[in-house]
């Protein structure tokens, strides 16, 4: 983490101790904000949200109870960090307003309908529009062309167009593309892997390099962690 970030970090946990009450001290991938007798309590940013996890004091590195909060904005996480302050972390006991058990993999909430008739486009989920509303899923070649024919679009329109949730709605929602369609609220304990989709464009850098206007280049990969978080904050 650079010197830069390493400042916001402490920044961003100042606040948070003012909106919380937390004593948010910045770690890898999120903030330690509780201290029991026998474990730590960190709030983590995933890819599709914040985490609640306890870790033992005795075994670091390893969490062994957590919850997920939905959304990856500033919002989410005070909730996240404002429910794990309230918890006591006991072994019995679990923060309030969770919507994912991590135990269990019970849900809590709305969650993006697949019904196949009109409800199907409804866009209620709280993880799905703050994710939306910053950029939309990753596409395997030939399906944004099929989106951008259900909206009217050239493929070039579609590409300068970048986002379709508009007006609490995902105006592509029934031609969504790879990813939205496999990955829902990060199930999958190691996130979607976008790695899959960017080896299917290799055979297509032409069109890529078209729809740029340049070559494309790999940006450097700042992941799901507090780095993660920092780019989706602007900072």
């Amino acid at each position: 983490m650079t010197t830069a970030s390493i400042a916001d970090a402490q920044e961003i946990a100042e606040i948070l101790s003012v909106l919380t009450g937390a004593e948010a001290v910045p770690v890898d991938g999120g903030f330690r904000v509780k201290e029991t007798e026998t474990h730590w309590v960190d709030v983590n940013r995933m890819i599709f949200n914040w985490r609640v996890a306890r870790m033992p004091k005795a075994e670091e590195r390893s969490y062994d109870r957590h919850w997920c909060f939905a959304g990856t904005g500033f919002p989410a996480l005070v909730r996240a960090v404002q429910a794990a302050v309230e918890w006591d972390g006991g072994d019995r006991t679990e923060p309030e307003g969770w919507n994912k058990n991590g135990q269990t993999g019970e849900w809590r909430g709305s969650r993006m309908t697949t019904a196949p008739d009109g409800t199907r486009e409804s866009c209620d989920c709280r993880t799905c529009q703050d994710a939306c509303t910053r950029k939309p899923g990753w596409f395997l070649p030939g399906e944004a062309e099929i989106a951008a024919e259900s909206l009217g679009m050239t493929l070039p329109e579609f590409f300068a167009k970048y986002l379709f949730f508009e007006g609490g709605r995902c105006r592509i929602h029934l031609v969504k593309p790879h990813e939205c369609r496999v990955e829902w609220h990060g199930d999958h304990a190691d996130g979607y892997s976008h790695e899959a989709v960017a080896m299917a464009w290799k055979e297509h850098q032409g069109q890529v390099t078209e729809l740029l206007g340049r070559e494309p280049e790999a940006a450097p990969w700042r992941g799901g962690g507090l780095l993660g978080f920092f780019d989706a904050m602007g900072l």
